[in-house]
C-alpha cells in the first residue's frame, strides 16, 4: 500500500475509478429486490474489497462506486409472494380512489371552496359545478378533464380532506366496485385522509407485507383480497400478472439509504419492460424529494411500447372488474391485433405524467422519459404517423374550432366543452407537447421517428358546417387494426 500512496491523488482516483467500474453498472431485478442486495450486470455479486485494505483507501474511496456505476432498476414480476403483494396493494389503492370519486363532497365553506380553487386553478371549473351540484361529471380512468390523472386523484383527495369535517362517517356500509358489502368503514376514512395511513397509500410505494396486513384489515376488516376479488385460474400464460413498476423499485431502495448515501449517486436507469401497478405512468412523482434532495442525480425512465404502454391501455379497459374476469378478457383477445383507437391515449397517459413532474418540483434536467419503439421501431414510425399525427390533428382542430366560438349546434358544444369529461380529446396541450418532443425541447423522447405534425386548418375549414352528427363520426373515427399487414404477412 505505501507504494499506492506515493502516487499524486489525481492518478490514485483514476487507479480506484477503475477498479469500481463495471460494464453496464449495477442492476436491481427482482432476484436481487428479495435479496435486498444489487449486483453487477453480469449477474456477478459486487466485488470492492480493495476499500478493506486500510482506513485511508476506504476513505478516499468513499461513495466511488455508486458515482462510477449507474443502477438498473427493472420491473418486478415473477416471484409469487411479490405478485399477491402488488395485486392487494393494487386493489385497495383503487378502491380508494374510487370511494373518493363516488362519494365526493362539497364544503359549505366559502372559504374552503376559495382554498381549493387557489390549489386547483385548473380544476375551477369542476369546483364551480361541485359547489353549485355537489356532484362533478363522471370521468374515466384515461384522461379525466383533459388532465393527467395523478393531478385529478389529489384533487379529490383535497376536496375530500377538506369537506371530511363537515360530513359525518359513512361507516356502516360502503358500495364497492361490484357488489355491497358491509363492514368497509375503514376505507370511508382511507378515502377521506383521516388516518395515519395515508402516506403508505401512494401509487409507487411498495409497502411489506405486515404493512399490506394492517392496511387490509383496516379498510376490509380481515387480510387478503376481499372474496370478490379471486386469483385468476390459470388455462395460459397469465397476463393479467400485477407487478410493482421500477421506479417503485427504486424509490424503495432509495428510502432504504440514508442521505449520506444517496448523495454519492448519479445515475439511474428504470426499465418499465412490463405493466406494472397501480398507475404506473405517475410514479415518477416518488422520485421528486430524491432529485431535489441531490442535484446531481439523473433518472432515466424507459418505457416499452411494445410491452408495457401498448398493452397497458388495453388492461386498463376494464380497471374495476375481477382479476380473474380480466384474465379471461386478456386471453380472448387476439394477441396479433392493436386497436387504432386506442394508441394515442395509451401514450398520452405517459407524456402528460411526465410533464407533471416540472410542477410537482423536480429539478430541470434530473429526469426523462424515453418510449422505446424496440424491437420494431420503423412499425412505430407508421403507427405514429398515421394514428398518433391523425389524432392530434383531430384535437387541434376541435380545438381551433371551439376558440373560434363553437360549433352550430349547441349538443356538439356541450359534449367538447372542457369541464365534460371524454376519453378521445382529453389531453389538454398534447399537440403542443408532441411538437415539443419533435423538436427535442422536452424531457420526454422516443427512439424512432415520430413522424411530421399535420395541419389542423384543412379540416376546420373542410368541416366547418359539420353536426353533431359529425361529432359523433369523429368520437367513432375509423379503427383498424394496425398490425394487420403484419400479422397477415407473419
Amino acid at each position: 500500500m505505501a507504494g499506492l500512496f506515493r502516487l499524486p491523488i489525481e492518478i490514485r482516483d483514476m487507479i480506484y475509478r477503475d477498479y469500481v467500474a463495471v460494464e453496464g453498472g449495477y442492476v436491481c431485478d427482482t432476484d436481487a429486490f428479495i435479496k435486498g442486495k444489487l449486483k453487477q450486470a453480469d449477474g456477478q455479486p459486487i466485488c470492492l474489497a480493495l476499500i478493506s485494505t486500510c482506513k485511508r483507501v476506504a476513505k478516499e474511496m468513499h461513495g466511488l462506486a455508486l458515482r462510477v456505476n449507474p443502477i438498473t432498476f427493472s420491473t418486478l414480476c415473477g416471484d409469487p409472494e411479490l405478485r399477491q403483494l402488488a395485486q392487494r396493494f393494487d386493489r385497495l389503492v383503487y378502491e380508494v380512489m374510487y370511494h373518493r370519486r363516488q362519494n365526493l363532497r362539497m364544503s359549505d365553506s366559502k372559504e374552503t371552496y376559495t382554498k381549493l380553487r387557489l390549489l386547483h386553478l385548473r380544476f375551477s371549473k369542476l369546483l364551480d359545478c361541485l359547489w353549485r351540484r355537489n356532484h362533478i361529471p363522471p370521468f374515466t380512468m384515461v384522461g379525466p378533464y383533459g388532465e393527467p390523472a395523478s393531478a385529478v386523484r389529489q384533487f379529490l383527495k383535497d376536496v375530500m380532506k377538506e369537506a371530511a369535517p363537515s360530513y359525518p362517517q359513512r361507516s356502516e356500509t360502503y358500495t364497492p366496485c361490484f357488489r355491497r358489502l358491509k363492514g368497509f368503514g375503514g376505507l370511508d376514512k382511507l378515502a377521506s385522509t383521516l388516518t395515519s395511513y395515508e402516506a403508505s397509500l401512494e401509487p409507487w410505494n411498495i409497502i411489506s407485507p405486515d404493512e399490506m396486513d394492517e392496511l387490509s384489515i383496516f379498510a376490509y376488516g380481515f387480510t387478503g383480497l376481499p372474496p370478490i376479488f379471486p386469483r385468476p385460474v390459470k388455462k395460459e400464460a397469465d397476463r393479467s400478472e400485477r407487478r410493482f413498476s421500477a421506479a417503485a423499485s427504486a424509490i424503495h431502495f432509495l428510502k432504504s439509504l440514508p442521505s449520506t448515501v444517496r448523495c454519492h449517486l448519479r445515475k439511474l436507469v428504470l426499465l418499465e419492460n412490463k405493466q406494472a401497478v397501480p398507475f404506473q405512468e405517475c410514479h415518477g412523482l416518488g422520485l421528486v424529494p430524491f432529485c431535489k434532495e441531490n442535484p446531481l442525480l439523473r433518472i432515466e425512465r424507459r418505457v416499452s411500447l411494445w410491452n408495457n404502454a401498448f398493452q397497458e391501455f388495453r388492461s386498463s379497459t376494464f380497471p374495476i372488474q375481477t382479476p380473474q374476469h380480466q384474465y379471461e378478457q386478456l386471453v380472448s383477445q387476439d394477441k396479433n391485433t392493436l386497436d387504432s383507437s386506442l394508441i394515442t391515449a395509451s401514450v398520452a397517459s405517459w407524456i402528460m405524467e411526465a410533464l407533471e413532474l416540472a410542477p410537482a418540483g423536480m429539478p430541470a434536467s434530473s429526469f426523462s422519459l424515453l418510449l422505446d419503439g424496440n424491437p420494431l421501431p420503423q412499425l412505430c414510425t407508421r403507427i405514429f404517423q398515421s394514428v398518433v399525427q391523425r389524432d392530434l390533428c383531430w384535437q387541434s382542430a376541435m380545438s381551433e374550432v371551439m376558440e373560434q366560438g363553437g360549433f352550430p349546434d349547441y349538443g356538439t358544444m356541450c359534449h367538447f366543452k372542457t369541464e365534460v369529461d371524454n376519453d378521445e380529446f382529453a389531453w389538454k396541450g398534447l399537440p403542443q407537447a408532441m411538437k415539443d418532443i419533435g423538436s427535442g425541447n422536452s424531457i420526454v423522447r422516443f427512439n424512432f421517428d415520430i413522424g411530421e405534425p399535420l395541419d389542423p386548418t384543412r379540416l376546420v375549414f373542410e368541416h366547418r358546417n359539420w353536426t353533431w352528427g359529425w361529432a359523433g363520426m369523429v368520437l367513432a373515427r375509423a379503427r383498424h387494426n394496425v398490425l394487420g399487414d403484419r400479422a397477415a404477412s407473419a
